[in-house]
């Protein structure tokens, strides 16, 4: 569905379609902000969007004598890097397994072998560098959160299956809002509950930046 058939269905639901736009509870954008929110918090949830062919998620160029690099916004987590030369894989390590194995590993000159990741300083860090770089590239396959809509036409990334479940979610939102006339308490906790049930027994994720991420 188009974000804007999302919407549509959603005010059928909540009973406002009827009227001008200004006597509308809701307006267009209250229910855009909720619907990305939605699908941000189902991408969370499920690491449904599998990337890794994407220039902007699912790639990072190499630089000459450089090991850390911005962790791609938007990237929830990382499922492997491969280089581009010859295929193989990085393995992952902490920064306290690497640095037991070699006190100097950030300023060694060699070939990539490992990667780590520091969400407090949004990076990904890699064992080994070059001081002469060419077309080198490492290829990532990672899981993200949505595109961001800004068309009506558009579109969530996230698989149709998961598209009704965008729902119950906006309802919490929109019965959040603080107005006399339309924030309802029982109606907020229960299409929590209702959304939150379609996702029972996903494990617990931690989002990036920090953002806890419960699956119940």
């Amino acid at each position: 569905m188009t974000r804007e058939e999302i919407r549509s269905n959603i005010r059928n639901h909540l009973d406002d379609l009827i009227g001008l736009t200004s006597d509308r509870f809701w307006t267009d954008d209250e229910l855009n902000v909720h619907i990305q929110d939605a699908v941000d918090e189902i991408a969370k949830r499920t690491l449904c969007i599998k990337d890794s062919t994407s220039t902007e998620f699912a790639q990072i160029s190499l630089r000459a004598n450089t090991i850390h690099y911005a962790y791609p916004d938007g990237v929830i987590q990382i499922d492997s890097i491969r280089k581009s030369w010859d295929g193989r894989p990085l393995r992952y390590t902490t920064h306290e397994e690497i640095t037991q194995q070699n006190v100097l590993w950030e300023t060694c000159s060699n070939e990539p072998y490992a990667f780590l990741t520091d969400f407090s300083t949004d990076t990904i860090s890699i064992v080994g560098r070059f001081a002469i770089v060419g077309t080198e590239k490492l290829k990532l396959t990672v899981r993200r959160l949505s595109t961001p809509l800004t068309d009506d036409a558009q579109s969530p990334d996230i698989p149709v299956r998961f598209h009704t479940k965008i729902y119950n979610w906006v309802f919490h939102k929109c019965f959040s809002k603080m107005d006399s006339e339309i924030v309802r308490v029982n109606e907020q906790y229960s299409y929590s509950r209702d959304y939150l049930a379609r996702f029972e027994g996903v494990p617990a994720l931690l989002g990036k930046g920090g953002d806890i991420v419960t699956g119940k």
